[in-house]
């Protein structure tokens, strides 16, 4: 995560970005607590987080560290149909009376493609085994954070005091 954080961090210096809204979904949230972490919020006005990874995943209560095995398994054994199926649990197309398109499926599939292989090989373990807590602790600006108790794409789930503990 840290390659992500001091990316933004180039980015944002490049454009000489001041009193910045941060968003991050997913794995984007990681990347903006990192950023964060790492390069504080001289630049940042506030941030949102969206059902997004920086609570540790890896951690007692949290999705074991296998499951990501097997995510990281799948992906070199057979990318393009692990993003295929992957598509249905992560928009929750799999769920009783969804109606999720299969063009939204097919839109999440090709941007998947579009990443390299070992890039997205290698963001599996960034963000499911970076522990983001000390992170956390360094948002000192107006946070929305919206994370529900279940993502059907990556079944964790948190309680209120693993949000409150680190906010």
């Amino acid at each position: 995560m840290d390659t992500y954080a001091d990316d933004l961090a180039a980015l944002v210096e490049s454009l000489d970005l001041m009193d910045a809204i941060h968003l991050g979904h997913s794995t984007g949230g990681g990347e903006v607590a990192r950023y964060i972490g790492r390069h504080g919020t001289k630049r940042v006005a506030k941030a949102v987080i969206i059902s997004a990874v920086p609570l540790l995943l890896v951690k007692p209560g949290g999705v074991p560290i296998e499951k990501f095995d097997q995510a990281r398994a799948a992906i070199l054994a057979d990318r393009a149909q692990f993003w295929r199926d992957f598509s249905a649990p992560f928009y929750g197309a799999n769920r009783s009376g969804a109606t999720v398109s299969q063009g939204l499926r097919d839109s999440f599939w090709l941007q998947a493609m579009l990443g390299g292989h070992k890039a997205i090989y290698e963001c599996v373990k960034a963000f499911s085994e970076t522990d983001f807590t000390e992170d956390l602790k360094r948002l000192d600006v107006p946070i929305l954070l919206l994370h529900g108790d279940e993502r059907s794409g990556r079944a964790h789930r948190h309680n209120e005091s693993d949000l409150s503990q680190n906010h």
